[in-house]
C-alpha cells in the first residue's frame, strides 16, 4: 500500500508564528516573545543538520532552512523511521521543559537513531 506524502517541517510556516509569554504583572497579560522565532530557528537549523549529516535525506538541502519545507517523500527509509518513531517531535518538545539546553544538543536524536539502525543490523543478520 502506497504512503501517502506529506509535509513534515514547514519552517517558513513554523517561524511565521508568534509565541506569548507572562508579562509577570498581575492582570495575567501576554507579551510577545521576541527571542521565540530566533531559539526556534537554532533548534530547526540542528535538525535539519542531524538529517543530513546523518544521511537520512534523499536530496541535498541548503544552509539557509528559512524557506525549506521537508516532505516524508525527502527522507530516506532510515529517516522515515526515524521520523514515525516520533524522536524528532519529542526532542524539539524537550524545549519546552528544558528551555535551557542547547539547540546543538541532538544526543536524544542520535540514541534513538543508533536504535532504529541495530535493530535493522539484527534484522538483516537473521
Amino acid at each position: 500500500m502506497p504512503q501517502t506524502d506529506f509535509k513534515y517541517l514547514n519552517i517558513p510556516a513554523l517561524l511565521e508564528r508568534k509565541a506569548w509569554i507572562a508579562a509577570g504583572s498581575q492582570d495575567n497579560a501576554l507579551v510577545e516573545d521576541s527571542g521565540w522565532t530566533k531559539r526556534l530557528s537554532e533548534r530547526l537549523s540542528s535538525l535539519v543538520f542531524f538529517f543530513r549529516s546523518q544521511g537520512l535525506l534523499k536530496n541535498n538541502v541548503r544552509e539557509d532552512i528559512s524557506d525549506l519545507v521537508l516532505c516524508f517523500s525527502d527522507f530516506t527509509d532510515e529517516g522515515k523511521q526515524l521520523i514515525k518513531s516520533g524522536a524528532p517531535d519529542k526532542w524539539l518538545a524537550s524545549f519546552d521543559s528544558n528551555p535551557t539546553k542547547s539547540s546543538s544538543d541532538v544526543s536524544y536524536l542520535s540514541r534513538k537513531l543508533e536504535a532504529i539502525r541495530r535493530a535493522k543490523q539484527r534484522s538483516e543478520n537473521n
